[in-house]
């Protein structure tokens, strides 16, 4: 049986300045600015995910759990931040995902921005 988490959704400066850091690595990998997201642990102790957007970008978000990982899906490109990883557990390589591991976490950060947006 799945185990809900409580999800906050709030903006928190250090969120959005990740999502700025998404952005400026997007344009230094050719994509447009608008379609990049970023995924990580807090800082110690780490027991919170956040998930950050870039503003005015239409998110898809799908969050799985796949072993002892939570997979992030979007509809733009992931960037892993802290104790995460790119793509899937079974495709690494997969541009709009990353996973992290889910202990010990408590909850979910998700800032999704402006845009159209959803999360499953």
């Amino acid at each position: 049986m799945a185990t809900a988490l409580p999800i906050r959704r709030r903006r928190r400066r250090a969120r959005l300045l990740a999502a700025s850091f998404a952005a400026a690595a997007a344009l230094a990998a050719g994509a447009p600015a608008t379609e990049a997201a970023s995924v990580g642990w807090t800082g110690l102790p780490a027991d919170e995910i956040w998930y950050a957007t870039s503003p005015g970008e239409d998110n898809h978000l799908v969050v799985t759990v796949h072993g002892d990982r939570l997979v992030f899906q979007d509809a733009v490109a992931i960037f892993p931040g802290y104790a995460c990883t790119a793509g899937t557990p079974s495709d690494p390589a997969k541009p709009n995902a990353a996973n992290c591991a889910r202990t010990p976490l408590t909850s979910l950060d998700l800032s999704l921005g402006d845009g159209t947006n959803f999360a499953l």
